[in-house]
C-alpha cells in the first residue's frame, strides 16, 4: 500500500477514502463527485419531493431521510413513503432520535393488523400542517413546563400514530406535554426522546405517576437528566420509577428530602425503609 501511494503521488487518508468508496459502491464510487452537501434542511418542499424520487440513493444514504424527516418544509405524506421504503428494506435511519419507535409503527405487522390509519395523501399533509403550527405563536416560561388546553390535546390526539411521532420530534414544549401522556407507548417514548426535550420539562415528567413506566424508565435511565438533583428529587417520589434505579439514586438526597421520602406512603416499601435507614445512618454519624 506504501508503494502504490509513493507511486501515484497520494496520501494514505486519500487512498482510504478512495478504497471505502469501492467497498461500498464498486466501479460506481471511483466517479467524480459534486461537492454540493447531500442534502439540505432547508431544502423547500419541491426539492424535497424531487429528492424522494431517487430511492436507491436514499437507502445508500440514510442521512438524507433524517434530513427529510426533520425538515418542517417536507410534506407528511412525502415523509410516510421514505420512511416506509427504509423500515421495509432493513436500513436504519441513526440520525432519527425515535427511530425504533417508528420501526414498530411501519412495520408490515402493524399495517396489516391495521393499527395504522390509511389516510388519502391531501388530507395526512394538511392534518399534520395544521397541527404542526397549532401552537407555534405560545412560548413557555424558561424553568417551566407547559400545561395544553383541553381542545389543543383533543386536536393532536385524533392523528394517527407516525404523525404522532414526528410532530414530537419537530414540536414545541406544548405538543410534547400532549404526546407524552398519549395512551399509544410508541408515541409517549417518542415524546421524551424528543431531540426538543429541555431539562425542566424532564424534571416535571420524572414526577408524574400519570406516564407510563417505559417514559419513567427513560428519563430515569438518562444519565444527563438523572445528574440534576430536580430529577433525582422527582424521581425517587415517583411510585413508577424502577425501584433499583431509584435505590441508587436514595443517598443523593439531601437531608430533608430523605426524611419526607421516609415518611411517604406513596412509594414501595422497600425504598421507605431503605430511607428510613439513611436517615438513621446519617443521624448517627452526625452525632458522632
Amino acid at each position: 500500500m506504501a508503494a502504490t501511494c509513493r507511486y501515484y503521488g497520494i496520501s494514505r487518508q486519500c487512498y482510504y477514502g478512495w478504497l471505502r468508496r469501492y467497498e461500498a459502491d464498486g466501479l460506481e464510487g471511483l466517479k467524480d463527485r459534486s461537492q454540493r452537501p447531500h442534502h439540505s434542511p432547508r431544502a423547500t418542499q419541491a426539492e424535497v419531493d424531487f429528492m424522494a424520487t431517487n430511492e436507491e440513493r436514499l437507502l445508500r444514504r440514510p442521512s438524507i431521510i433524517a434530513a427529510m424527516y426533520g425538515n418542517r418544509n417536507a410534506r407528511m405524506s412525502t415523509v410516510d413513503r421514505v420512511v416506509e421504503l427504509a423500515v421495509r428494506n432493513g436500513v436504519k435511519v441513526a440520525g432519527i432520535a425515535a427511530w425504533d419507535e417508528i420501526c414498530k409503527v411501519y412495520a408490515p405487522s402493524a399495517r396489516r393488523e391495521g393499527e395504522v390509519a390509511e389516510v388519502p395523501d391531501a388530507v395526512m399533509d394538511a392534518m399534520f400542517e395544521r397541527a404542526v403550527h397549532l401552537h407555534e405563536p405560545k412560548k413557555v416560561a424558561e424553568g417551566e413546563a407547559p400545561t395544553p388546553e383541553e381542545g389543543e390535546t383533543r386536536e393532536i390526539w385524533v392523528l394517527p400514530v407516525p404523525m404522532k411521532i414526528r410532530l414530537a420530534m419537530l414540536g414545541n414544549a406544548f405538543d410534547r406535554a400532549i404526546l407524552i401522556r398519549d395512551p399509544k407507548k410508541v408515541v409517549a417514548i417518542a415524546a421524551v426522546k424528543s431531540p426538543g426535550m429541555t431539562d425542566a420539562e424532564a424534571s416535571k415528567y420524572a414526577g408524574l405517576s400519570t406516564l407510563s413506566e417505559e417514559v419513567i424508565g427513560y428519563i430515569a435511565n438518562r444519565r444527563d437528566w438523572t445528574k440534576l438533583y430536580s430529577v433525582k428529587l422527582s424521581l425517587v417520589n415517583n411510585p413508577k420509577c424502577p425501584l433499583g434505579l431509584a435505590m441508587r439514586l436514595l443517598p443523593h438526597l439531601r437531608e430533608k428530602d430523605a426524611e419526607a421520602l421516609a415518611r411517604s406512603k406513596g412509594i414501595p416499601s422497600a425504598l421507605a425503609a431503605q430511607a428510613r435507614k439513611l436517615v438513621t445512618t446519617r443521624g448517627g454519624s452526625g452525632r458522632r
